[in-house]
């Protein structure tokens, strides 16, 4: 594990750690990153420091080269990194908590994380971070944003928050199906807006409208339109919607 009190983003720092050759479950870890962002390149990450949990994980793929199970999917990994972020707030808070496709966490129909996957030479860094202790959000977020603070009644320790994470995401990853039939039941039992109807804008950039089905077993989207026909995608945004 390498803890940075400040650095522009863990994403980067985990970068540098794979090409220093460190090993298969390296974490990154940081107080305060100064550049740290989502999805998309407008897209930001920016927290007081000490208020959110902010990390990256190496999963280097030739670990799982010698095992009988395949390597992550890339698609669906930042889904089962967020399904282990779910099932840990979950235990802690005895509340639902939902996978906003493709990588966002959901309690109380606000985003409480976000999760990031980059492949880069034979390797996942899967960065994640997680609202923890903050006690005020901007106005253009306090209606779409949540700290695990207001559902655990006090203040999160962090750290400890961390250990579970990695400890479920550790034993998603070497499961024997791992990526199978029951893994992904996981993941579409929390699937936000699951048989809703929403506005998707698709890689284009066109709005459809459809209804949620799932989340197939590449982490495509399977969205019904109008017309009975489903259609899959491995990129684009779920606008809006009611649950």
């Amino acid at each position: 594990m390498h803890r940075h009190l400040r650095t522009d983003s863990t994403m980067e720092r985990a970068r540098e750690r794979l090409a220093a050759g460190d090993p298969h479950g390296t974490v990154v870890i940081a107080e305060y990153q100064s550049a740290g962002r989502g999805r998309g390149a407008d897209r930001s990450w920016a927290a007081k420091p000490g208020s959110s949990l902010l990390f990256t994980v190496l999963l280097r793929l030739e670990t799982f080269a010698s095992r009988s199970t395949p390597p992550p999917r890339f698609g669906l990994t930042p889904l089962v990194v967020g399904l282990a972020v779910a099932e840990v707030v979950e235990a802690w808070t005895a509340e639902p908590v939902r996978l906003k496709w493709p990588n966002d966490v959901y309690l109380r129909d606000r985003k409480l994380a976000g999760v990031l996957c980059q492949h880069r030479e034979n390797a996942i860094l899967a960065g994640v971070g997680i609202n923890c202790n903050q006690r005020a959000f901007p106005p253009e977020l306090e209606r779409r944003a949540i700290a695990l603070r207001e559902a655990r009644g006090g203040a999160v320790a962090r750290y400890r928050l961390l250990g579970d994470i990695l400890a479920r995401l550790r034993a998603h990853l070497e499961r024997e199906e791992r990526f199978g039939p029951a893994m992904l039941a996981a993941v579409n039992e929390r699937l936000y807006m699951r048989g809703c109807e929403v506005s998707f804008r698709s890689p284009e950039g066109e709005v459809l409208g459809g209804t949620v089905v799932e989340a197939d077993g590449d982490g495509r989207l399977v969205l019904e339109r109008g017309s009975g026909e489903r259609h899959r995608y491995i990129s684009g945004e779920i606008l809006s919607g009611r649950p």
